[in-house]
């Protein structure tokens, strides 16, 4: 049901993505510390966990996992779970695909036709104070971007992402 705004580019704000009960889960599991992050690089702020990466299959992650789980109360099992769920969904992916319909038309005449070929990757990020990215063009590979924002309240609803 979300609209597509235009400016300043194609975007939609979605509340409620997930149900209160799972976001609550998601809530208490987040990791505390850093441990289960990977820098993205040297000098930067911004930490990753791949949760799931649909090219490379079901347990691409479990690798990496088994060393993560339980540091800074990293619970590998509903992670690799949430991402199973949320990265491999046709449905979520499709849904999104026809959002942008219009601006993916500019890229490809028939979206539609190559939607099964498009692949889903799912992040936990984490920006530490300081971090920032200014406006940029996304790789030619993203055919969309979402973020979830997790926010444990809308005390800063207005302040970022």
């Amino acid at each position: 049901e979300a609209v597509v705004v235009m400016e300043p580019y194609p975007h939609v704000q979605v509340f409620g993505i997930f149900p209160e009960r799972l976001y609550a889960c998601i809530m208490q599991k987040m990791p505390a510390g850093d441990g289960a992050y990977s820098r993205t690089g040297k000098r930067t702020k911004r930490f990753v966990v791949d949760l799931y990466d649909r090219k490379l299959g079901k347990g691409s992650a479990n690798r990496k996992w088994k060393g993560m789980n339980g540091k800074g109360g990293f619970d590998a099992n509903f992670w690799k779970e949430l991402g199973i769920v949320y990265a491999n969904d046709d449905g979520i992916r499709d849904a999104w695909l026809d959002k942008f319909a219009l601006t993916l038309g500019a890229r490809h005449k028939n979206v539609t036709s190559i939607k099964s070929q498009i692949q889903t990757t799912m992040e936990l990020n984490r920006d530490r104070a300081g971090y920032q990215i200014g406006p940029h063009t996304d790789s030619e590979l993203k055919w969309v971007t979402t973020l979830y924002y997790l926010a444990k309240d809308l005390e800063h609803e207005n302040t970022g992402t």
